[in-house]
């Protein structure tokens, strides 16, 4: 990154990098619906009519430490017990030019079909969806019947193949 940062700069047209602690506060006062219209905004303006689209989640640590020091020493001070704090990010994805279209984060590990739908109603708003392709973890009917109301083709694997749908 160090190498690329003087060309960054000077297609910002500023002399210095800001300090990270000034982007990380900057951050936190951005009201997520703005970062939503700046992602939208990117899709919108590809020049395709429909896209391909493609979800799935992945879980995150909140915290920069390693497992091992994220263990808290129960009242006896003999069992110890971890801390259980997950971030799930789970995302739409245009798949012909790499763009995220929707997104959602949560607390805690969860299923992946729980944010599927509102996910892929509102990237669909955004971009009419041509085909949604999506691992085992998204066979559930209320997405499938969605993917047919947008008139697109169904990717998601099958869990069970030998059993009819």
């Amino acid at each position: 990154m160090v190498s690329e940062m003087p060309g960054i700069l000077k297609l910002l047209d500023i002399k210095q990098a800001p300090h990270w602690t000034t982007l990380h506060k900057a951050a936190q006062r951005i009201r997520n619906s703005f970062i939503v219209k700046v992602i939208a905004s990117f899709v919108k303006r590809t020049k395709s009519q429909r896209t391909r689209a493609g979800i799935d989640a992945t879980g995150l640590q909140p915290t920069r430490a390693s497992s091992y020091y994220t263990r808290v020493v129960k009242k006896d001070r003999k069992k110890r017990r971890k801390i259980r704090k997950h971030l799930k990010l789970s995302t739409v994805v245009d798949l012909n030019h790499q763009l995220p279209m929707s997104f959602k984060v949560r607390r805690g590990p969860a299923s992946d079909h729980l944010d599927s739908v509102p996910l892929v109603r509102k990237a669909h708003q955004i971009k009419k969806i041509r085909s949604l392709d999506a691992d085992k973890g998204y066979t559930q009917e209320k997405l499938r019947m969605l993917v047919e109301e947008c008139l697109a083709e169904d990717r998601i694997k099958v869990k069970n193949p030998e059993v009819p749908i």
